[in-house]
């Protein structure tokens, strides 16, 4: 997903969620729950301790997905609109190819 992702966030943004992106593939799946994380840490400790078990990345990580977010939230903004009766009248009573209209 990251490939198709990329092209379409700003420039200021773009390297810290690649590298979020390459970071957090690395880790399993299972990091949900705490037995996980206690068999991560004596398995693989100094990723553990790269990524999150180290505060600085957690803040880095949540900082890059606020980014993402608040990108996502002003591109999703411009879709969003309120029209009035007029215009929703207007659109309403357009033609419409319907596909599985019975004729």
């Amino acid at each position: 997903m990251k490939p198709s992702a990329l092209p379409h966030l700003p420039e200021e943004i773009v390297d810290s969620v690649s590298s979020v992106c390459d970071q957090l593939q690395s880790l399993p799946v299972g990091l949900r729950y705490r037995l996980d994380v206690m068999d991560f840490i004596s398995n693989r400790e100094e990723e553990y301790y790269n990524t999150i078990g180290s505060d600085t990345w957690m803040d880095s990580t949540a900082g890059t997905v606020w980014g993402v977010s608040k990108f996502i939230g002003k591109e999703l903004n411009k879709e969003s609109r309120i029209i009035g009766v007029g215009e929703l009248m207007e659109e309403f009573f357009q033609p419409r190819y319907e596909k599985y209209a019975i004729k």
